[in-house]
């Protein structure tokens, strides 16, 4: 069978491009069963799922013309999976995935009699935070089949002689077709002028003071640092109750209190200006209702929100102003004036990677929220548990990639109606208190929310 080519959307390029041995593109997750994992039900339904998510199983190449393709051939790697290599509960290294040589995917699983424990390393080029949770239930779905029926059960298949490209068009905002979703209105323009007037113009502030580390520099010996907490499920109603009462969005209250926290800490420690800007990244998911059959892929963008140290003085007016701003992103499509300034870029070869090199973004911190992961997934429940072939999934954590000049990354997904935060922090400019209590301070300032009465509620203008 002929290898097939699809041309990388100015996204994946830009992810491609900014892959480095110091920041690598690793979206990592765990998941945590009741009772054992089979080692051979696992690996087929592992095998049946990739059919499906050709992008999981593809190669990435730079052609002669400096373009980027995904490369689909007849063989495709295997990912690995280490089996009983780890402690449970403990992360093993990991290191950067080799996206060239068709390396897109790890797992690590820990399997005994009471607990099973599958750790998942995702490379962004291949699918983004939804699209490896797409994937996940697929093969938590497909476990699942198998164990009832003793055998693989094949997954929708994407067969790599008909269908990479195919399933792919129309690519919608984040390819090179039609660029559905891109047309603007005047007032859409002008916020998109806006913003990056903004973004140009604003010079944010890491958390801490430092040059990041250079592209080839090996990662830290205790990679990655990730801590994680789960709220009960009565405390998770108590923060959803809050924010119903306040009239705002849960992801709203997040990132309030996510500024609260990094402007008190800074603070204390010497590092506020009351004119400095902080600045965190929120990934948006684009995604219609048409990529729902389709493989999972990167279907995402993102927003900045920036506040200085005076802007936090006012709690009820600072939760009033995010809400404001969050509230008017979508109806004028700002989350996807990123998008538009790649797309733009990709029309000169090799530009993007040009500006990729050469700029110095600084993000303060990214919050990205999955919401409700494996919601809509037709499994059996248990208190809200999935059981999957008789083993009740008890916890997800998710994790962010780190990025340069950008010390922390906070995955928010809420799975069997409790809320969970995973953080992930740059341990080569942050002491392993410090990585700790930027979790624990931003559970307490999350906590202290959930008492807020509706004296404090925003009004809306």
């Amino acid at each position: 069978m002929p290898t097939t080519c699809v041309p990388l959307t100015p996204l994946e390029e830009s992810l491609i491009v900014d892959d480095r041995a110091s920041y690598p593109w690793n979206i990592l997750y765990r998941l945590q069963f009741g009772g054992r994992l089979d080692r051979t039900k696992f690996e087929e339904a592992l095998a049946s799922t990739l059919a499906r998510h050709w992008h999981l199983r593809s190669r990435v190449r730079r052609r002669w013309t400096q373009r980027f393709v995904r490369e689909l051939a007849a063989e495709s790697p295997r990912p690995r999976i280490h089996w009983n290599e780890h402690e449970l509960g403990r992360w093993p290294r990991v290191h950067k995935l080799d996206a060239a040589a068709g390396e897109t995917l790890e797992f690590w699983v820990r399997a005994g009699e009471a607990h099973s424990e599958l750790l998942v390393h995702v490379h962004h080029v291949a699918v983004d935070g939804l699209g490896a949770v797409q994937f996940l239930g697929d093969l938590l779905t497909a476990y699942h089949g198998a164990e009832a029926s003793s055998g693989p059960v094949a997954v929708k298949d994407a067969s790599p002689t008909e269908s990479p490209r195919g399933a792919e068009l129309p690519r919608g905002v984040e390819g090179n077709s039609s660029g559905n979703g891109l047309r603007k209105t005047g007032k859409q323009i002008l916020d998109g002028v806006q913003w990056v007037r903004q973004f140009l113009t604003r010079r944010p502030v890491p958390l801490v003071p430092h040059e990041a580390a250079s592209l080839d520099q090996p990662l830290s010996a205790n990679y990655p640092t990730l801590n994680a907490h789960t709220f009960t499920a009565t405390e998770t109603a108590a923060l959803l109750a809050s924010a119903r009462q306040l009239s705002v969005s849960l992801n709203d209250l997040l990132l309030r209190d996510l500024f609260a926290t990094l402007f008190i800490w800074r603070r204390e420690r010497g590092h506020a200006e009351a004119e400095q800007w902080l600045r965190i990244l929120v990934p948006m998911d684009v995604r219609t209702a048409a990529d729902r059959d389709r493989p999972a892929a990167n279907r995402m963008s993102g927003v900045f929100l920036d506040r200085r140290e005076i802007d936090g003085q006012d709690a009820a007016a600072l939760l009033r102003s995010l809400h404001d701003e969050m509230t008017a992103i979508k109806p004028n499509k700002s989350q996807r004036v990123f998008l538009l300034t790649l797309r733009v870029s990709s029309f000169v070869p090799g530009l993007i990677g040009w500006v990729a090199r050469r700029a110095k973004v600084v993000h303060t911190a990214i919050l990205s929220n999955l919401v409700r992961p494996f919601a809509e997934l037709p499994l059996p429940r248990d208190q809200g548990r999935l059981i999957v072939a008789g083993l009740p999934l008890d916890s997800l954590e998710f994790f962010r990639p780190i990025r340069p000049h950008t010390c922390l990354a906070y995955g928010i997904a809420t799975y069997a109606g409790r809320l969970t935060i995973g953080l992930h922090a740059d341990s080569r400019f942050l002491a392993p208190n410090d990585c700790v209590e930027l979790l624990s301070r931003y559970i307490a300032q999350l906590s202290a929310s959930q008492k807020e009465s509706d004296g404090n509620r925003p009004t809306k203008e």
